[in-house]
């Protein structure tokens, strides 16, 4: 099959008027992550269509902890935030944001 597949048509149709919902943004993510566009990610937090949750951190993750990290942030999981932050060895950003 070539061209986008449905379920990308389907998402940036919403993404042109709509934030995603929390399930909406994990399932968006996975496809693109994993065709190595993590650049559109990024635009879409940065423009904040995507709903920040755990599970759309820890999808992201598997690909990009630093970026994972600011979803995280934005999802107010002190917990996730702080083990971002050891993970990636920002150590010196764990006691400020405590």
């Amino acid at each position: 099959m070539s061209g986008p597949q449905p379920i990308l048509i389907y998402f940036s149709t919403l993404l042109e008027t709509t934030k995603l919902n929390e399930i909406e943004s994990v399932e968006l993510v996975k496809p693109v992550l994993s065709q190595g566009k993590k650049n559109l990610v990024e635009d879409w937090i940065r423009q904040d269509k995507l709903t920040h949750s755990t599970l759309l951190g820890e999808t992201i993750k598997m690909f990009d902890p630093q970026l994972a990290l600011s979803v995280f942030l934005r999802s107010d999981n002190n917990e996730a935030v702080v083990q971002g932050f050891v993970e990636t060895g920002q150590f010196d950003k764990i006691l400020p944001y405590i």
